[in-house]
């Protein structure tokens, strides 16, 4: 699209700027010539032969440039209002809340905002295509965040300190907490191999109970129920992950800690067949 302006030393000549597309520069249109630049720079004479420099200024996210020749700037179109700049740039919370990707799509999104808003649609269209613009790129990013962590999770082995680190990270949020009237949840840990569930038994003195009877009376309980639970066994046992319970008395001194692995759990057997 071309934008003609007018300077006093080229009176009675036609200039325009041509915008850039995606694959191309701006131009200057002189007498309906184009005239090639160089890093937003143009060289031509004005009606007394003397050699001028006509520069681009490009402002924060608008497509169209105002030109500068000397001390003269010349806006080629109207500046945009504040609130046409606030809608085209809901986008741009992307780029300081969602990283990389929330940066390419905001900024994505903002520049073809503007592209739209300078365009010669209707009022009406040009919010609503700006808009569709906008929540095109927050669907995008939201799928494309999505797909990464799911890559990520795919190429991660779910043994690994780093998946056993995510997994505690992630319970701790809502530890501690009391799973009985005497136990309580402390937090989770994650070592190679192995996820740690810290407990503390509240109203347990130190010395008061040995390892071995703790050991005959939990032990059991927990390594049937680990086995029968579904999410335990697939998401741990089955991929060689031990489940590590540690339990320690009302003041924090270790009492016993064992580990419950897949060797724990019976294998399914079939029914014999008559």
């Amino acid at each position: 699209m071309d934008y003609p302006f007018e300077h006093p030393d080229f009176q009675g000549r036609s200039l325009a700027l041509r915008t850039s597309g995606f694959f191309s520069a701006e131009r200057l249109v002189v007498d309906g010539a184009e005239v090639a630049g160089a890093k937003g720079k143009f060289s031509l004479h004005d009606n007394q032969g003397h050699p001028r420099e006509l520069k681009l200024k490009v402002s924060f996210l608008d497509p169209i440039p105002k030109v500068v020749i000397d001390d003269t700037t010349i806006a080629l179109v109207p500046s945009l209002s504040w609130y046409e700049y606030a809608w085209i740039g809901l986008p741009i919370i992307l780029v300081f809340s969602g990283g990389v990707l929330g940066a390419l799509f905001g900024m994505a999104a903002g520049y073809t905002g503007t592209r739209i808003f300078r365009s010669d649609r209707g009022f009406g269209a040009k919010y609503l295509l700006s808009g569709l613009v906008s929540l095109g790129a927050v669907v995008c990013f939201v799928a494309s965040v999505t797909a990464v962590q799911l890559l990520i999770a795919w190429n991660t082995d779910p043994s690994s300190k780093k998946a056993l680190d995510e997994v505690a990270r992630v319970s701790n949020k809502d530890l501690p907490m009391m799973i009985d009237d005497q136990t309580e949840l402390v937090k989770l840990e994650g070592l190679e191999g192995v996820l740690v569930y810290h407990y503390r038994l509240t109203k347990v003195l130190p010395g008061k109970i040995s390892d071995e009877i703790l050991l005959q009376r939990v032990r059991p309980a927990i390594a049937a129920n680990a086995c029968a639970h579904d999410e335990s066994r697939e998401r741990f046992l089955d991929n060689g992950v031990a489940i590590r319970h540690a339990y320690s008395d009302a003041q924090g001194g270790a009492i016993v800690a064992f580990d419950i692995s897949a060797d724990d759990c019976p294998s399914a057997i079939s029914p014999s067949s008559g």
